[in-house]
């Protein structure tokens, strides 16, 4: 059973006592009572975080309804970090949707598309295989140690082995550095990285860092026309070619566009160019470099939680629509028996790729907007890859408004995806 939805999915609650009051089970979808509406609170929102980093705005709320049941919080990270106390590890919505057979491994896969994009897709128990370039790297899941020697799985961090940079004109330019565990985080909209990668990596844009006073990093503008090529690469094996490029303009955030203009009373400093844009990696601190929305929207990334491994791919951009879906079997046929569309050039950002997607029927889409509109219909326009069959379990797919706004590396207020600790839809 594949399963498309657009901010909303519906499932039986199953109501417990109260010391198993998080606990669901799934039940048929049912897209009768389906809404569309974006919800702005009249509060105001502003926050300042540990690191000194701030952030105001608008409240939004999207809910998130199962049966008669609004969540705020779908739980996609590891059981440990779900728990209530460190002895009640209650099941996860992944743990149930597998025990109910909707998906066969506690496996998804996310794809947030171009900084331009208004759409993004999460899709539960597969793979999009027409959402990436080549095959994914596969890269195991550090844990988090303990005093008494033991180890436990709480959070999708990986290692990351170096960064280089790729100038207009072709050449590369290495920063090399000690393997660090980087959190991958969907809820965070920046990326926080070691100093010992961000000084020179400002030096060579030519960034000024003022998150000191500002809470945010400064770019020239210009370099979005003068140097439209330039890639972050992100190295996470010993490999000389890159797990993941960046492209410069997925990085730079342009005040005058919505979305990114700052609050009314916010202070410009001087700075060494007229016209200053954002940039979308600072500095962070040590035990808390995150890979937030900048480095994953040029990522097709898959979190398989039973293999404690990540899976990272280069995304193909401007793929809103489902392609060729395969799902994820139990057992072990996991992220290492797919690969995506093949490379047809190598030059990112204008890379030609070919192939064609099989439809498959027998699903619910549920369409909408960035305005909150939307349409439903009785089909998903997903699809199988060539080489495998449909089975009784199946994938869902939630897409939803990747744009999102600026967020702290250490308290998550979204209107978004977390990876760390879940899927958070306020």
């Amino acid at each position: 059973m594949a399963m498309a939805v657009k901010r909303h999915v519906n499932v039986l609650v199953l109501r417990l006592p109260q010391k198993y009051a998080d606990t669901i089970v799934v039940a048929s979808k049912d897209s009768s009572s389906l809404s569309n509406d974006l919800y702005a609170s009249l509060a105001d929102f502003s926050i300042a975080c540990a690191d000194g980093s701030k952030a105001s705005g608008a409240f939004i709320t999207d809910l998130f309804t199962i049966g008669n049941t609004t969540l705020r919080i779908l739980g996609l990270g590891y059981p440990a970090i779900e728990a209530s106390g460190p002895n009640l590890v209650y099941p996860t919505i992944l743990d149930l949707l597998v025990s109910s057979n909707s998906i066969a491994s506690s496996a998804y896969s996310l794809y947030l598309d171009e900084l331009a994009s208004s759409t993004g897709s999460l899709l539960l128990g597969g793979i999009d295989t027409a959402k990436f370039y080549g095959n994914p790297t596969i890269i195991p899941t550090v844990p988090k140690s303990y005093p008494n020697g033991t180890a436990v799985f709480t959070q999708f961090a990986v290692p990351l082995m170096e960064l280089s940079i790729t100038a207009q004109d072709g050449s590369i330019t290495h920063l090399p550095m000690s393997a660090e565990p980087v959190t991958l985080d969907a809820g965070t909209t920046i990326s926080y990285l070691p100093a010992s990668i961000t000084t020179p990596l400002f030096a060579f844009l030519g960034a000024i860092d003022d998150t000191r006073s500002s809470g945010d990093v400064f770019i020239d503008c210009q370099l979005l026309h003068t140097a439209p090529n330039i890639t972050i690469n992100f190295h996470f094996t010993s490999s000389s070619t890159p797990t993941i490029k960046v492209l410069l303009r997925e990085l730079i955030f342009d005040f005058g566009k919505p979305g990114f203009k700052p609050p009314e009373n916010y202070q410009m400093p001087q700075l060494p160019f007229s016209n200053p844009c954002g940039f979308g990696i600072q500095k962070g601190v040590e035990g808390g470099y995150l890979l937030g929305d900048t480095f994953l929207r040029s990522t097709y990334a898959v979190f398989d939680l039973d293999a404690n491994e990540v899976g990272l791919a280069q995304a193909r951009f401007g793929q809103g629509e489902q392609g060729r879906v395969r799902e994820f079997k139990s057992g072990g046929e996991g992220i290492a028996s797919v690969s995506g569309v093949p490379v047809a050039r190598t030059d990112e950002g204008s890379t030609v790729m070919g192939g064609e997607a099989q439809s498959v029927t027998g699903c619910v889409t549920i369409s909408g907007g960035a305005s909150g509109s939307g349409s439903g219909s009785g089909c998903a326009t997903g699809a199988l890859s060539p080489a495998t069959s449909k089975g009784k379990s199946g994938a869902v797919l939630i897409s939803r408004r990747s744009n999102w706004e600026y967020v702290c590396p250490s308290v998550v207020i979204m209107a978004g995806m977390m990876l760390g600790g879940g899927l958070v839809v306020m």
